[in-house]
């Protein structure tokens, strides 16, 4: 449960901020072009993605999120096939994604500081964490 805990809290906190950028706020940059820098890293982005796009990240993450929350539970039901499935590929996801950081194809496209030494310090070891987390629960339901 603890392990579920602290997915769901990493995830809620990473849900609200894309929520807060598809209102178009910049936070915790002071305008649009550093948040680019900050946490897409490709030199070809001036822009952050239409907020339509961020919104339907946010939403996504909100699902993503409640799946954390669900691995632990046991429903007797048809629902826990599908919810172990969602969550080992959830876990998959967000390892390979961590895993992408280290690798060159990946740094070529994301050079942009402080996003490229954030992500290797930050964002890649975090998506690891969030997926051995995500594959922890799935594997306690096998």
């Amino acid at each position: 449960m603890i392990v579920a805990t602290l997915l769901v809290i990493a995830l809620s906190a990473i849900t609200g901020l894309h929520l807060l950028w598809a209102t178009g706020r910049t936070w915790p940059a002071k305008n649009e072009a550093e948040l680019v820098r900050l946490v897409v890293g490709d030199p070809k982005w001036s822009r952050m993605p239409p907020q339509g796009v961020t919104a339907a990240v946010a939403a996504a993450l909100g699902a993503v999120t409640a799946t954390a929350g669900l691995l632990p539970s046991r429903f007797g039901s048809w629902l826990d096939g599908p919810v172990t499935l969602a969550g080992a590929a959830i876990g998959l996801v967000f390892l390979a994604r961590g895993i992408a950081t280290y690798t060159a194809p990946w740094r070529r496209g994301r050079g942009l500081e402080p996003f490229a030494t954030r992500d290797r310090l930050f964002y890649g070891p975090s998506a690891i964490a969030l997926g051995v987390g995500f594959l922890h629960l799935v594997s306690t339901r096998i």
